[in-house]
């Protein structure tokens, strides 16, 4: 158990730590950084989701906009999860 996990007192804070990555996705206006935020929940909203990625800005944005996400009990499933997302939608401006 983390130190910072002592921290919350109440399970609904839904206290987390974050970490930051980014990613370059091609576009035809040229390359985009897309930046993830990974949540790691102490008390996690779901028991699967103790690691949540999302993206910082929406990819299919003409037809139907989506926020890459990812969760998992590890990082790297979250991560990769939300990676899966960026790699599979087109960024349309």
């Amino acid at each position: 158990m983390s130190d910072w996990s002592f921290a919350q007192q109440d399970p609904a804070e839904l206290l987390a730590k974050l970490e930051y990555f980014s990613v370059i996705k091609k576009a035809a206006s040229g390359d985009k950084e897309i930046r993830i935020a990974l949540y790691e929940y102490e008390t996690p909203p779901e028991p699967a989701m103790k690691f949540v990625a999302r993206a910082d800005q929406p990819l299919y944005q003409k037809t139907a906009p989506v926020f890459p996400i990812g969760w998992g009990n590890n990082r790297l499933t979250a991560l990769s999860a939300c990676l899966a997302m960026i790699r599979k939608f087109p960024f349309e401006e």
